[in-house]
């Protein structure tokens, strides 16, 4: 008697929070996000999700008093450019600097290590295609109070993060790396939810199920509905204005309209162009009233 297989392991992505420290609510809404995927129903059973976040609860990075706390992190976590996906967040603030040891290529200190991570990973998707980076932007304006002691310090940070982002365009004006604005930390939850859905379904080769189609033969349906009724309502979504149409009644032996204006519908239905039977499996919104 052969012995039964082993359970075959699931796909395991991980998934890099790089930011500064000005949008822990981002951070924290992007791990409830995370976990929340583990039960959706398109996920579910289907793939492994990990945070690497030196914030995460119970399993950041130790904070060692012999080391700057980006080289805590680089010694604690995994690099962006060794995970799946790398999400990067910023708001008002670049970050701390970097030690002058850690440079870039062209010799040019890392503005901070938020910079260096993402940074990391660009450079592992161009030569390996891999992590994905999806870059975020808060585009709320702060507010600076000119009583404030560090207001020099917060607009420094301002103008490095729009320094930043305009080198992600070219000497024209164009786009050279792309990034996802949003107004509010509910709304960059529900833009990383919705992003991260398409970008892991993607990844495993997942498709969400299409649509039920309604049967093609209605002469059941059309025999029952006879019976039932000398007239129906027939209302439907409006070609082009996205407006439901208010309802209207037809004999039930004229069963011809369309989806588009009243004059549309009353000259299919007097020319018989557009029959119901045809017309419910294409648009299964369309309302019948007995």
């Amino acid at each position: 008697m052969s012995s039964p297989k082993p359970p075959q392991a699931l796909p395991h992505l991980r998934v890099f929070l790089a930011s500064p420290g000005d949008v822990t609510d981002e951070r924290a809404r992007a791990l409830k996000v995370l976990e929340r995927l583990r039960y959706d129903p398109l996920l579910r059973g289907r793939v492994t999700l990990e945070a690497v976040a030196w914030d995460k609860p119970g399993a950041g990075a130790p904070m060692l008093a012999t080391l700057t706390p980006q080289e805590a992190i680089a010694q604690g976590l995994c690099k962006p450019s060794e995970c799946d996906i790398v999400v990067t967040i910023f708001w008002t603030r670049m970050g701390t600097p970097l030690p002058k040891e850690w440079k870039k290529a062209d010799g040019e200190p890392y503005l901070s290590g938020t910079e260096w991570e993402f940074l990391d990973a660009m450079q592992a998707a161009i030569d390996k295609g891999k992590p994905e980076v999806l870059l975020y932007r808060r585009t709320e304006v702060p507010s600076f109070l000119p009583m404030d002691p560090e207001i020099m310090e917060k607009l420094q940070q301002w103008q490095q993060v729009e320094g930043f982002f305009d080198s992600l365009r070219n000497p024209d004006g164009s786009i050279r790396q792309s990034h996802n604005a949003y107004d509010t930390p509910e709304q960059f939850e529900q833009d990383l939810e919705r992003h991260f859905k398409g970008l892991i379904g993607r990844l495993l080769g997942l498709t969400a199920e299409p649509p039920k189609q309604l049967p093609v033969d209605l002469k059941p349906y059309l025999k029952d509905l006879i019976e039932a009724t000398d007239h129906i309502k027939i209302s439907g979504i409006g070609s082009g204005v996205g407006k439901t149409r208010s309802a209207t009644r037809y004999p039930i032996e004229r069963l011809y309209t369309s989806l588009r204006s009243r004059e549309a519908m009353e000259a299919d239905l007097k020319a018989g162009t557009v029959g119901l039977a045809e017309l419910l499996p294409k648009y299964p919104r369309l309302l019948i009233e007995g």
